[in-house]
């Protein structure tokens, strides 16, 4: 990172695997974890951060989802994509 950051209770590290362990690759089919705020059915914004579980897919089929948005944002050595079909 170019600078430093100052942990609170709202800012974390994410621990992810050394580059040079474990390729993608390795990952695509598994169920991996996302958290986040957003919104919930029904359109209203959340207020709690949610978690949920979703399987990892390969860069070719997430791009094919829906390539306009897709191709722009997938590096295919650095990047990995995660979800369902419909959603």
């Amino acid at each position: 990172m170019r600078k430093s950051v100052e942990y609170t209770e709202f800012v974390r590290a994410a621990c992810l695997w050394p580059e040079n362990q474990m390729p993608l690759s390795n990952v695509i089919g598994k169920k991996g974890s996302v958290v986040g705020w957003g919104f919930d059915d029904t359109g209203v914004a959340t207020e709690e951060l949610s978690l949920v579980e979703m399987p990892v897919v390969d860069q070719e089929t997430c791009i094919r989802s829906y390539s306009a948005f897709f191709d722009k944002f997938t590096d295919r050595d650095y990047t990995y994509c995660a979800g369902y079909r419909d959603g």
